[in-house]
């Protein structure tokens, strides 16, 4: 694995036995990121470059194509992402092309690629790979310890801080239902729009109940310890942060649009539109409504089929065909 930041898993991997490869670079676009990976292919020469997140996409694709090493690419959302940014609408897609696979967490990213890559057989679907097995193992938070004070129950959001998460929206229902009910909401997560979150959370109503916890390397505790998870995102791949909360048993309230509608179903998530829908979703949940805990349940059971065995095997075939038609 070759990596420009050293992220929350490094320790996993190396525990695990992966052969990590550092690019040294002062930023995400320093032109020595191609340099490193050409220097990096070159040393250990793989059967397989697969890139992850549109940065790598061009970058690494680029240097793969070069070194005439195959290449799979990673599509982890859909084509409404990439409409207002250039470098990921044309130029990664018309790099894409030439990829010896394309694999996609959604049908919808699928779709993305699946009429403009020369051989459409080259696009693939693999869901996320969910760890059940240790979630299941994962101890209940005590809320106390990440600041909340007062009794009542806690419904959590936990995602990157972006546009496509809709976080004005999301503080809208936050500061309703921490006024109607002795709920407290934990935003887990960081990113470029943190500072405005927080400015918004000062001026809210119900301020003292929003907290912002950041970045949290351990979130399953704090999902298991929620009495609902809620997603208000304009659009998504296969968002892990909904799978998780899944085999956490915790209660899905989620934005009703297309990227959740393909793997979820009204038997196992509540669909909202509207901060209303919102809102009263939420408050079924915080009731503990029976049809809350029979979706809780059927949640629990599908989720159940993302092990990373299947993922696995998947990537395999993925990888023996891309070698051998390349």
């Amino acid at each position: 694995m070759a990596y420009v930041h050293p992220g929350i898993h490094r320790t996993a991997l190396e525990i695990g036995g992966v052969q990590l490869h550092h690019l040294r670079a002062r930023n995400n676009h320093d032109p020595r990121i191609a340099r490193e990976l050409w220097s990096v292919i070159g040393r250990v020469g793989p059967d397989i470059v697969q890139t992850w997140l549109p940065q790598m996409d061009i970058v690494g694709g680029f240097v793969a194509l070069l070194k005439r090493v195959p290449w799979v690419l990673s599509e982890r959302s859909c084509a409404d992402a990439y409409k207002t940014h250039f470098r990921d609408r044309i130029i990664r897609r018309q790099l894409g092309r030439w990829a010896d696979g394309v694999v996609a967490n959604s049908r919808a990213g699928y779709s993305l690629w699946h009429d403009s890559m020369p051989a459409a057989a080259n696009a693939h679907v693999v869901r996320n790979a969910v760890a059940v097995e240790a979630i299941a193992t994962a101890r209940r938070a005590s809320l106390e310890d990440f600041g909340v004070r007062r009794k009542g129950p806690a419904v959590i959001f936990v995602g990157r801080l972006t546009a496509e998460k809709n976080l004005p929206l999301l503080l809208k229902i936050a500061d309703k239902v921490s006024r109607l009910t002795a709920a407290t909401f934990l935003v887990c997560g960081d990113g470029p729009l943190r500072g405005e979150v927080e400015d918004a959370v000062k001026s809210a109503d119900a301020r003292d109940r929003i907290l912002i916890l950041g970045q949290q390397d351990d979130v399953w505790p704090l999902m298991k310890a929620s009495a609902a998870f809620v997603s208000t995102s304009t659009l998504e791949g296969q968002p892990n942060a909904v799978l998780e909360a899944m085999a956490c048993e915790c209660p899905l309230v989620v934005s009703d649009i297309p990227s959740h509608r393909e793997f979820l179903g009204a038997e196992t998530a509540d669909f909202a539109f509207t901060e209303d829908d919102f809102v009263r979703a939420i408050l079924r949940a915080l009731q503990g409504d029976p049809d809350v805990i029979a979706r809780v349940n059927a949640a629990r059971d599908q989720v159940e089929q993302y092990g990373a065995r299947a993922a696995a095997l998947a990537y395999e075939t993925i990888y023996e065909k891309a070698i051998a038609g390349h």
